[in-house]
């Protein structure tokens, strides 16, 4: 069952638009995340806090300078997102922050199944960033994902700039998140995020996403699109750990 929640869940909020790993690393704005993913054991989803809880010390105490942000979907799988503002240097710089810093004494292992960690890339030219959000941006608390697997060419890149085009014209409130998978598991797929500061709020915004997707789509949607997954993240902002603080 872990394996199959593996594959369903692994690669939310990345993607990959047909750019390789090669050409990514030539991009000198790569806006990259190290992305983990643990599925919590049943019933431990208290150990877990408090195991995380004991993490976030750690961190403080030996100077991890990575902001993380955490996650969890109705299936009890945490995503824990650290920004990687040097883009790849980052990477080596926090394996050797890993490496020769003392593990945490935290029973971490013993809350949580560990499922795999991969690099994402956001994609702000495909993203809708209204000036003025339906709800601002630090009230945000939830998020409604879905995940598409494409197929080759060039239709889809042009449909979802369609997209990002119609949120615009209509003047929307409502952000869009757009992103892809870089390196890791998961295959070739993109995410797209609707945030929103719960769930019933994300259904109290679904009819105008609804609208103005139909408006695209009536005029031509992709036929390359091979699948699409859906999932429901709750942020959790109070496992967040913040470097400066």
């Amino acid at each position: 069952m872990a394996r199959s929640l593996l594959i369903l869940t692994l690669t939310v909020i990345i993607a990959g638009l047909g750019v390789s790993c090669a050409s990514a690393q030539d991009d000198g704005d790569l806006r990259l995340s190290r992305v983990s993913y643990m599925q919590i054991k049943p019933g431990q989803l208290a150990a877990f806090e408090a195991a995380w809880a004991k993490q976030i010390e750690h961190r403080q105490e030996h100077g991890f300078r990575w902001r993380e942000r955490v996650a969890i979907n109705e299936n009890n799988v945490v995503r824990i997102n650290t920004r990687l503002n040097e883009g790849w240097a980052d990477m080596e710089t926090m394996r050797e922050w890993f490496q020769n810093t003392p593990r945490a004494n935290s029973g971490m292992g013993e809350a949580v199944e560990f499922l795999g960690t991969e690099i994402t890339q956001g994609l702000p030219e495909m993203s809708y960033f209204p000036e003025n959000p339906r709800v601002p941006f630090g009230e945000f608390n939830f998020s409604h994902e879905l995940r598409i697997y494409p197929g080759r060419g060039q239709g889809f890149r042009e449909f979802m700039e369609a997209v990002r085009d119609a949120f615009q014209e209509a003047d929307s409130g409502q952000p869009r998140f757009v992103g892809r998978h870089v390196v890791g598991p998961g295959g070739f797929s993109v995410t797209v995020g609707y945030p929103a500061k719960d769930v019933l709020d994300w259904y109290t915004s679904r009819d105008e996403i609804q609208a103005i997707l139909g408006s695209v789509q009536r005029d031509g949607s992709p036929n390359n699109i091979r699948r699409i997954q859906r999932e429901n993240w709750t942020w959790r902002r109070d496992l967040a750990f913040d470097p400066s603080n």
